[in-house]
């Protein structure tokens, strides 16, 4: 499984700083990736959702925990790519949206 586009929307929202979309073997997309500054530096977060006990819950768990820092990996550069979210309309923030035109862009697939 390859990664082959990133969508990265870029905002300031306390420690949040940006929604992600990863599509696989353009075919797939997983929307919901967080991307967080923390106290060691930015992190990426799996989609998750609020429960009403107010625990977060995984919704996408990946097993390849390589593949995951991929993935990881992949969402942090387009983040890095992104226009500050200053330089766009304040409602659309920054966005990085590309596909990867060599297959192997985005660093060789583990699977």
């Amino acid at each position: 499984m390859k990664i082959t586009h990133v969508k990265v929307n870029k905002f300031t929202n306390g420690k949040l700083r940006a929604f992600a979309d990863v599509t696989f073997d353009s075919t797939i997309t997983i929307k919901g990736y967080k991307v967080f500054e923390g106290s060691n530096g930015m992190f990426v977060s799996g989609p998750s959702r609020q429960d009403k006990d107010g625990k977060y819950y995984d919704i996408v768990w990946v097993e390849d925990q390589d593949f995951m820092k991929e993935i990881q990996k992949s969402v942090l550069k387009f983040y890095e790519d992104a226009p500050d979210a200053s330089s766009n309309r304040p409602s659309r923030g920054g966005r990085s949206n590309r596909v990867a035109d060599d297959p192997n862009e985005f660093g060789p697939s583990p699977l």
